[in-house]
């Protein structure tokens, strides 16, 4: 049994997934197949991209059930992929969307550049406001991890965007996070600086002392 789990394993990865101890349901596994066995087809009355495309979606819905987030996040990755192949760039956008929730999870880094692509398809079809409030979610991420001037680069983005779609009242929230952001700042490298000043003040001192005696 365990050499049967292994081989199912070794075959998902060229998908980049790191699958679990636990197995996942054969079904799951059946459907990646038939995703990928799609990818390679020549087909001439379909549209193999979208026949896939409904094998990954219904595979990283199975995932994200069962919390694999990874898996989850790369199958809906690939998702977008086919979305794009059909010149679906909603579709697409919102796959990669899906898939950066995912990846959040366990892979914050991996998250961001999913949002990124996403990102990138908005601004292309002029959805500006979808495109910001994608750059205002890396910046909370980058936040959560104590990345603060990171996290100030992407609201001022986001504010930039919001501006131009003329969402004013949420580019004044996003650049009002950039004012605090901005004075705690400033706040933090006074204290580091004081700080400093009076580790060197109380070297000084004892160097007095020592000399002194």
């Amino acid at each position: 049994m365990a050499n049967s789990n292994q081989a199912k394993g070794d075959e998902y990865k060229h998908l980049g997934c790191k699958f679990p101890a636990t197995p996942f349901p054969s079904r799951t596994h059946a459907t990646l197949l038939q995703a990928e066995k799609k990818l390679k087809s020549f087909g001439f009355f379909s549209n193999k991209y979208e026949d896939a495309a409904e094998y990954f979606e219904k595979a990283g819905n199975s995932y994200k059930l069962a919390k694999a987030w990874t898996e989850a996040a790369e199958c809906f990755g690939k998702l977008a992929d086919c979305h794009l192949k059909c010149d679906s760039k909603h579709e697409a956008a919102s796959s990669y969307v899906e898939a950066a929730k995912m990846a959040a999870k366990t892979k914050p880094q991996m998250s961001t550049e999913l949002l990124q692509h996403a990102i990138g398809l908005y601004t292309d079809m002029g959805r500006l406001n979808m495109a910001a409030r994608q750059l205002r979610e890396i910046a909370e991420m980058n936040e959560k991890q104590g990345q603060k001037e990171e996290a100030l680069a992407f609201h001022e983005q986001a504010a930039d965007l919001f501006e131009t779609d003329g969402s004013s009242s949420e580019a004044t929230k996003s650049r009002r996070v950039c004012s605090m952001g901005g004075r705690q700042g400033v706040r933090d490298k006074q204290r580091i600086s004081d700080k400093t000043l009076k580790s060197s003040q109380m070297q000084c001192f004892y160097q007095v002392l020592s000399a002194a005696a």
